[in-house]
């Protein structure tokens, strides 16, 4: 008990002054509680994410649905940190310019969960930012 107690005030600790999660966390996370760290950490925080940057939900659905496997699961966990943060707090790690989700992130999550990028994603986005104007 103490060690779990421990672990999670360090993983917390940690979280706070990184500002963003990374797949590491997420496995802490699921041994302290006994879950899974794919299922109950990465893929409701790969949803938050993508409701962030206005994915459809038929899409959404589609990740909601998706088992997640071990292949999966690392594709995805070397991009977490990069998923996971908000647009103005992400930086080029080359450069001093800040850069938001990448094409390559899109990429990454459509193939993941079996969604076509320019249908699924692309598209519905656009048409959603060209509503706001």
């Amino acid at each position: 008990q103490s060690n779990h107690s421990t672990a999670l005030l360090n993983i917390l600790t940690v979280l706070e002054q990184r500002g963003y999660p990374i797949y590491s966390d997420f496995e802490v996370l699921a041994s302290v509680f006994g879950l899974s760290a794919a299922d109950d950490f990465l893929k409701p925080y790969l949803i938050f994410s993508a409701r962030h940057f206005s994915v459809p939900e038929p899409a959404l659905d589609a990740i909601e649905r998706k088992e997640l496997t071990a292949q999966d699961v690392r594709a995805l966990a070397q991009r977490v940190p990069m998923l996971l943060q908000e647009p103005s707090q992400r930086r080029c790690r080359t450069c001093t310019v800040r850069s938001s989700v990448t094409i390559f992130d899109l990429e990454l999550v459509s193939m993941t969960f079996q969604l076509n990028l320019i249908r699924d994603i692309l598209k519905p986005g656009i048409l959603a930012s060209l509503s706001t104007v």
